[in-house]
């Protein structure tokens, strides 16, 4: 099998255009809305999907995942202490509402708990089994 030598600036094969994402152009190192463009355009008569997660390895995807939810945790806590702290002060000594509360104060606390025990166990995990 022979291949033809490609124009400069065209993938011989897909993956060859996939790996070209994010590497400037000589000419053109952003595209017009600042994005990164592909260094080479995609091989004639053929269509090129690119893998989006940029992984081939489960336990990327799932570092992945648990580093979106553990940001997203470490945003949304605060809030929650906030808004308990909150009912508190406007609770105005009702039983129910300090209830409500301090069970919202609670949970709050297990559940950003449990995220960063989560991120932990990941990181024995690893060290454990050798990924």
């Amino acid at each position: 099998m022979v291949f033809a030598a490609a124009p400069q600036g065209v993938a011989l094969t897909c993956d060859d255009y996939c790996k070209s994402y994010g590497l400037p152009k000589p000419s053109d190192p952003k595209g017009p809305d600042n994005e990164p463009q592909f260094l080479k355009d995609p091989p004639p008569n053929r269509t090129c999907i690119c893998n989006p997660l940029t992984t081939s390895k489960f336990t990327d995807v799932v570092d992945r995942i648990l580093n979106i939810i553990f940001f997203v945790a470490i945003a949304v806590a605060p809030v929650m202490i906030i808004v308990a702290g909150f009912k508190f002060l406007t609770g105005g000594g009702d039983p129910k509402n300090v209830t409500a509360a301090r069970q919202m104060l609670i949970w709050t606390a297990v559940g950003f708990g449990i995220i960063l025990l989560s991120k932990g166990i990941v990181f024995i995990l690893r060290g454990v089994i050798g990924f």
